[in-house]
């Protein structure tokens, strides 16, 4: 029975093309397959389509001839070797008609108008930010002013991220801390929003935005316990008094050489969440601390002038330790 490619055109094209690798890269026969040729793509727009498995498995189902990929892709094709040819496809059949199908098959697919996939995955990268764009959004403000030594962004973040880690996991929405006072800057502005700090939400699914509000308030609240405790301390320190009988579980500044007096004290400090190591803290601190002594120092000074003939150890100087509850 005649076949199709008895005609000079395709049966014609693929011998010549067979021919043109062999001549140029010459080797032992590939294949056992009664009728075989090669088919270069190294150059084709839509090698990525011609390559594919699923294509390849395409042509099979339809001819009964085998379709492989062989070679190597080369962006300068004179840069191949006979060792390393560039990029073909290596068509085998057992039979003439499915041989002549298969390779009328490439070649339909070869002269298909494809883009390359580099301007597919463009295309699919615009449409995902295109839909990105798209999302609903609500902002949770975290209604918290600043203090010293309490940095509210990193609180609210958690440890390596892991509180907006977590909202983000269980509700398939973006977490992101924004707002004055954030360090998130706008894209079109290149600056902080003028919103007040907030926890901003975006998704794609309204419906998980009831649960995320949840999870932001419920983190918000674990943080505000936190900052009160911070709040009630640090405004204190601008102060040059105030009753220390508020603040009964706050050991006094010990004496340098008592040992359990420094304990106890470094403990309550780091109990509160502070990092004795910090270098802003220990600034704070020294502060501190000597805002404290200041204070005792004009409290004492007063207490001499008012009982000048009870108290005649009155003149020893005053170190640092305030004075017993009892004065």
């Amino acid at each position: 029975m005649a076949s199709r490619w008895d005609q000079p055109d395709r049966a014609s094209a693929a011998a010549a093309a067979a021919a043109k690798l062999s001549s140029q890269y010459h080797g032992p026969r590939e294949t056992d397959a009664p009728f075989y040729t090669r088919i270069e793509v190294n150059d084709l727009k839509n090698r990525y389509t011609l390559t594919k498995s699923a294509a390849q498995q395409s042509i099979y189902n339809e001819t009964g001839a085998q379709v492989s990929t062989k070679g190597q892709w080369y962006p300068d094709r004179s840069k191949a070797t006979p060792a390393e040819p560039p990029l073909y496809l290596l068509i085998e059949a057992q039979t003439q008609d499915s041989f002549d199908m298969a390779v009328n098959k490439v070649h339909e697919l070869k002269d298909m108008d494809m883009q390359p996939l580099v301007e597919d995955r463009n295309r699919r990268f615009e449409e995902r930010a295109a839909s990105r764009r798209k999302w609903d959004e609500f902002k949770v403000f975290i209604n918290m002013e600043p203090l010293r030594n309490f940095n509210l962004r990193a609180k609210i973040v958690g440890p390596g991220g892991m509180f907006v880690k977590y909202i983000q996991q269980e509700t398939n929405t973006k977490v992101q801390i924004k707002g004055l006072g954030s360090g998130f800057l706008e894209q079109d502005t290149g600056q902080e929003s003028n919103d007040a700090m907030h926890i901003n939400v975006t998704g794609p699914d309204v419906q998980q935005f009831s649960y995320a509000r949840e999870l932001s308030e419920d983190l918000i609240s674990a943080v505000k316990v936190e900052w009160e405790r911070a709040q009630g301390i640090v405004p204190q320190v601008e102060q040059m008094g105030y009753d220390q009988s508020q603040y009964s579980d706050m050991p006094a500044i010990p004496d340098p050489n008592d040992k359990e007096g420094v304990d106890k004290y470094n403990k309550y400090w780091t109990d509160q969440g502070y990092d004795l190591n910090d270098a802003a803290f220990r600034e704070w601190l020294t502060e501190y601390e000597k805002s404290q002594k200041e204070y005792y120092a004009q409290y004492y000074a007063q207490y001499q002038q008012q009982q000048p003939e009870q108290n005649p150890q009155a003149k020893q100087e005053y170190h640092a330790v305030p004075p017993p509850n009892n004065l």
